[in-house]
């Protein structure tokens, strides 16, 4: 379903997502939790604006509440011929926070693994589907609780 190795749609998604791979590891820790919906929306602009500035937003973009090891689903659809990054920010309270992007068949396909309230998804390996497919995107709250907002971000539409 996904190319997870190398496997590309096309030579510009592979550049554009080789150059925002060169990217991935930004330090976010010195931003501030945010305190208000208004706060996080803006927040999540800037994070993907320093991890993904060359990525085009897609039709997607989720916010919701979790508990502490409690989550939420949200459906989307990856096209084939885009790569995708998924980007997302926890509220003040949240301490860590998860995305897990499982297939119809909940096989789970890609995961965040850092410990912070900015998980993202699609750097390595990156999220570039074979054909276009619905999947279940899982937002978990894994210490802490609060809001959260999530972007899907996709290299440009190919010519």
């Amino acid at each position: 379903m996904l190319a997870c190795t190398g496997e590309q749609p096309s030579s510009s998604a592979a550049k554009v997502m080789a150059e925002e791979a060169r990217k991935k590891v930004v330090d976010l820790s010195y931003l501030p939790p945010p305190k208000n919906d208004a706060e996080r929306e803006s927040q999540l602009n800037k994070v993907v604006a320093l991890v993904a500035p060359k990525l085009e937003p897609t039709e997607y973009r989720f916010s919701g509440d979790v508990d502490k090891h409690s989550s939420q689903s949200h459906m989307l659809v990856l096209r084939y011929g885009h790569c995708y990054r998924i980007i997302g920010v926890g509220s003040e309270g949240i301490e860590d926070l998860d995305l897990a992007l499982l297939d119809s068949q909940d096989v789970e396909r890609s995961r965040d693994l850092s410990s912070d309230r900015f998980p993202q998804i699609g750097v390595d390996p990156e999220l570039c589907p074979n054909n276009s497919s619905g999947f279940r995107l899982e937002v978990r709250a894994y210490a802490g609780s609060g809001r959260y907002s999530v972007a899907v971000m996709q290299t440009p539409a190919q010519i």
